[in-house]
Formats: C-alpha cells, structure tokens, sequence
C-alpha cells in the first residue's frame, strides 16, 4: 500500500487470486463477495477481475442458494455498469445470459431474467438498442415455451421494458418481426 492507502497493483492481484480460490467455499463467502462488491464498486481496473466476473456471473444463474444469486447478480451488475465494454463485449455479456433462458431450475432463470430487467433499465437504449433484436427474439421464444407462470410473469415485464427503452427505429424492426409471426 502506498502512502495515499492505495493498493499496489501486484497486491491487487495477489488479492484477487486468493478470492477468487475463495469464491466457492459458502463458510466464507460474505466476506468474498463484499471484498468483490468493494473492488468492482471503486472500480479497480485488472484482467483477473474480468475473470472473476465470469465467476460470478455462472453463479448468479447457477448457485443452488438465491441468496448467493442475488448478491452474484449485484455484483455483475454493478460490473457491467461500472466498468468500459464495447459493444462486441456487452454483447458477449447478454449472450450469456439469453443463453442460459432455459436453464433448468426456476431459481436461475429468475435470477438472469432480474439481471436482464435490471440492464434494459439502467443501461444507456443506445447500447441496449444495438442488441434489442436477440434479445427480443429469445425473451418471446423462451415466453412461448415457459411453464412456470412467475418466470412468464418476468418475462413479459423484460419484454414491455426493452419495448420502452429501445430506440424508435429498433423499435419499428422489433414491430416488424412482431408481425411476421
């Protein structure tokens, strides 16, 4: 630590390898994801945080336990709202989470959709705009084959969300393909 009590960045990364072995052990895991939250909120910029995000975002859909989920999925975003992405990588970020849709256990399929909802309401349309097709498209594919009435409950509210958010000439696109249907 330097004399402004800022760390080091070999200490940053010493830091992060030793929570990142953490990560999994649920006898510790307050103190890791609190560290995690701190770091991402600051934000510390270190490959091995993006590393570590793809941790967190597996467990966010993943962890049998919700409160693991939940505070994964504060922690994600946070990440995703707090650090630079191009667009290539924002993308790679929703196509996790669209892809895990159909995920088996209705716990993980809250969990990313709550990730979604939040993401169409916090990230700038223009970004979102770009995906708004996918991600449309997989919100109604996974509505029209969902049994769980909750989850068709959340994602018609991800649905309406994005149709608020989206840019008007994304807006007419997703209109269109609407009719075609």
């Amino acid at each position: 630590i330097n004399d402004q009590g800022v760390l080091k960045p070999h200490h940053i990364e010493a830091l992060l390898l030793k929570i990142r072995s953490e990560i999994g052990n649920d006898n510790h895991h307050t103190g890791t994801y609190l560290i995690i939250k701190a770091m991402v909120e600051k934000p510390i910029i270190h490959p091995e945080l993006h590393s570590m995000m793809v941790i967190i975002r597996d467990l966010l859909v993943r962890h049998p336990h919700v409160n693991i989920q939940d505070t994964c999925r504060t922690i994600y975003i946070s990440f995703l709202l707090n650090y630079p992405f191009d667009i290539k990588s924002f993308r790679d970020h929703v196509n996790f989470l669209l892809s895990n849709l159909n995920y088996t256990f209705e716990s993980g399929r809250n969990s990313l959709l709550e990730t979604l909802k939040s993401l169409v309401r916090r990230v700038p349309s223009e970004v979102f705009s770009q995906s708004s097709e996918q991600i449309y498209v997989s919100l109604v594919v996974a509505l029209s084959n969902e049994e769980s009435s909750e989850i068709r409950n959340l994602l018609g509210q991800v649905i309406k969300e994005l149709l608020e958010r989206v840019d008007k000439s994304y807006l007419k696109s997703l209109y269109s393909l609407t009719f075609k249907w």
